[in-house]
C-alpha cells in the first residue's frame, strides 16, 4: 500500500510539473524584457494620440508576432531600443523601413500602424513582398519611462537603470542630445541614427536590401529634418530616404520667416532664429560633430539628400506650441505649406530629390499617413534608381493655396548664424566585412549582428536582430525544459514503482 500510495502522489507530481512546464513555456514563448512586466492591452494612460506617453510608461504593450530587438551603439556599451517582427528572415530582406514615434514614444502603435501600412502595399499590386520588407519600430525612451526599460529602485541614484538600453531625459532626443541612461554612456541621437544606418547599410547582415527608408511622424519627424539637414550621415550603396510626416516645426537654414498661414511675427520671439528651429548657436546647443556647419554647404548638401514631406490637408491642430514655431505657422498643415515655399525661395528653387505630398481628409494622424497611397508608394516603393518614381502630389499647387511671402533678411538676427567649414565626419562607419567580435562598434554593424548581453561581448550565437541584448531579453525556454526533465523523471520513478508493486 504504501508504494502504491507513492506512485499515486509521484503521478500527482509530474502531472502537475508538465502542466507548469505547459505554462511557463507559453510565458516564455516570445522575448520579454526583464524586470519590465508585459500586458497586451492594457496601458497606464488613456487612448488619445495628444496623451499616448504623458506621465511615462510604467511598462511595453506587447505584441504579438514581434520581438523586442536591440540596434549596437558605442561597442555596445549602449543599444536602441526597437520592435521587430519575430523570425525575420535578413537575408531576404530588399527594403528597410525604420519608424520612429512622436512624442507619445509608442513603439508598439507605430509596429502595429506601419505594418498595417505594409498589408496595403503588398494588396495595391505595386510589386510589393511581405517578406522583402523589415519594419524596425524604435524607442526612444525618456525618464519618465520606467519599467518600459529595465530598472531598479533598490539600487543607488546613477545605477537604477540596469541594461545597456540608451535612455534621454524628456525630447531630448529629437534634436540630437544626449542620452542619460546608461549612466556611462552619453550620446547624441543624430550619432544614434548614424549608427542605424550604418547598420542597415551592412551588407554582412543585410546582403540583398536595396533602400533604406527613415520614417516618422510628429515630434519624430521633426528630428528626421533636422538630421537630414545636419547628419554626417554614412555613405550607403543602398538608397536612403527620408519620409517626414507632419511635424510641428522646421528648422530653417536662415533667418527669413513666413509672413502667411497664420504666421505671427518674429519679433514676439526673440530666439526665433535659435536652433532648433533655425541654426543660430547650433554649435552650443548640438553636442554632435564638430568644427561649425556652414549654412550654405548644409543647403547644397539638403538638396542633395531624398526628403520626402506629407501632410495631411486636414491637420490644423496647432502641434508645437511654443513661439518659435507659432512664428512658422498656426498649424501642422501651413507650417509645412510655408516651409515648402520657403525652400523654393532658396539657391536652385525647390530641390529635386525632395518631394511633397498632401494626404487628402487626413488629420494628425500616422495610421492614416502611412497606409495612404501616398504613404504606401513612398514607404514601400520609391527607388530611384530603379525608376519607381512618381512627382509630389500637389492638389492645389506646392503651397497648397498659402500662396506664402516671407520677412526681408535680417542682419541682426543672422549673426550667430554658423560659418566655416562643414561637420568633420564622425567615427560611425559602414562595415562590410563581418567586426572582429560579435557586438557591434560605433559602426552600427556586427559580423553577426550581435546576441550577447547588454554588458559584454554578444554571444557566438549570433542572432543579428537582438544585438547585444541577451541580458535583457528572455528567449530561450530553459526553466520548462528542466521542469519537463523533471516531470519524465518523477513518471519513470512512478512506473516503476507500479510495476514492482
Amino acid at each position: 500500500m504504501a508504494v502504491a500510495s507513492l506512485a499515486r502522489s509521484a503521478i500527482l507530481v509530474a502531472t502537475l510539473l508538465l502542466f507548469s512546464s505547459y505554462v511557463v513555456a507559453r510565458a516564455m514563448a516570445s522575448p520579454r524584457t526583464l524586470g519590465a512586466p508585459r500586458f497586451e492591452v492594457q496601458r497606464r494612460h488613456t487612448p488619445q494620440l495628444d496623451a499616448r506617453g504623458d506621465g511615462g510608461w510604467s511598462f511595453v504593450n506587447y505584441t504579438d508576432g514581434a520581438e523586442e530587438a536591440l540596434i549596437p551603439v558605442r561597442n555596445g556599451d549602449g543599444a536602441l531600443y526597437h520592435w521587430l517582427k519575430a523570425d525575420t528572415d535578413f537575408s531576404k530582406l530588399k527594403r528597410i523601413v525604420w519608424v520612429c514615434h512622436g512624442k507619445g514614444r509608442d513603439p508598439w502603435n507605430y509596429y502595429n500602424h506601419m505594418h498595417a501600412a505594409l498589408d496595403a502595399a503588398v494588396q495595391s499590386n505595386q510589386g510589393v513582398n511581405e517578406d522583402e520588407v523589415g519594419i524596425w519600430s524604435v524607442s526612444f525612451w525618456n525618464q519618465k519611462d520606467t519599467g518600459a526599460f529595465p530598472w531598479d529602485d533598490s539600487k543607488p541614484d546613477g545605477q537604477k537603470a540596469t541594461s545597456n538600453i540608451l535612455v534621454w531625459e524628456e525630447n531630448g532626443w529629437e534634436d540630437g542630445q544626449k542620452s542619460i541612461y546608461p549612466s556611462n554612456v552619453s550620446v547624441s541621437s543624430f550619432e544614434v541614427l548614424d549608427n542605424v544606418v550604418a547598420y542597415f547599410a551592412n551588407r554582412t547582415l543585410f546582403p540583398n536590401v536595396d533602400t533604406i527608408v527613415m520614417a516618422s511622424h510628429s515630434m519624430g519627424a521633426q528630428m528626421l529634418q533636422r538630421y537630414a539637414v545636419l547628419g554626417n550621415i554614412p555613405e550607403t550603396e543602398q538608397e536612403l530616404h527620408f519620409y517626414v510626416g507632419n511635424p510641428g516645426a522646421y528648422m530653417y537654414l536662415d533667418e527669413r520667416r513666413p509672413t502667411t498661414g497664420g504666421a505671427k511675427p518674429p519679433s514676439s520671439c526673440q530666439d526665433y532664429n535659435d536652433y532648433h528651429y533655425g541654426i543660430n548657436n547650433v554649435d552650443a546647443n548640438l553636442p554632435y560633430g564638430q568644427p561649425t556647419p556652414n549654412e550654405d554647404m548644409l543647403w547644397a548638401r539638403y538638396q542633395q539628400r531624398r526628403v520626402h514631406y506629407a501632410l495631411g490637408m486636414a491637420d490644423d491642430g496647432p502641434g508645437d506650441t511654443h513661439c518659435q514655431a507659432q512664428v512658422q505657422g498656426d498649424s501642422h498643415r501651413t507650417r509645412g505649406a510655408n516651409f515648402a515655399g520657403y525652400l523654393e525661395q532658396l539657391p536652385g528653387g525647390y530641390p529635386k530629390n525632395h518631394t511633397l505630398d498632401y494626404v487628402p481628409n487626413v488629420t494628425h494622424d500616422d495610421a492614416a499617413m502611412f497606409a495612404s497611397s501616398e504613404g504606401i508608394f513612398r514607404l514601400f516603393v520609391e527607388n530611384d534608381a530603379q525608376g519607381r518614381t512618381r512627382p509630389s502630389s500637389l492638389p492645389n499647387g506646392l503651397t497648397n493655396g498659402v500662396n506664402p511671402t516671407f520677412t526681408a533678411p535680417d542682419p541682426a538676427n543672422a549673426d550667430r548664424m554658423p560659418s566655416g567649414t562643414a561637420y568633420q565626419d564622425t567615427t560611425v562607419k559602414v562595415l562590410t566585412q563581418p567586426a572582429s567580435k560579435a557586438s557591434s562598434g560605433s559602426n552600427g554593424s556586427s559580423g553577426g549582428g550581435g546576441g550577447g548581453s547588454p554588458s559584454s561581448p554578444a554571444s557566438s550565437s549570433g542572432s543579428p536582430r537582438n544585438a547585444a541584448s541577451s541580458a535583457v531579453l528572455v528567449k530561450a525556454p530553459a526553466i520548462p525544459v528542466l521542469v519537463f526533465v523533471g516531470s519524465a523523471v518523477a513518471c519513470a520513478l512512478a512506473s516503476s514503482s507500479l510495476y514492482s508493486n
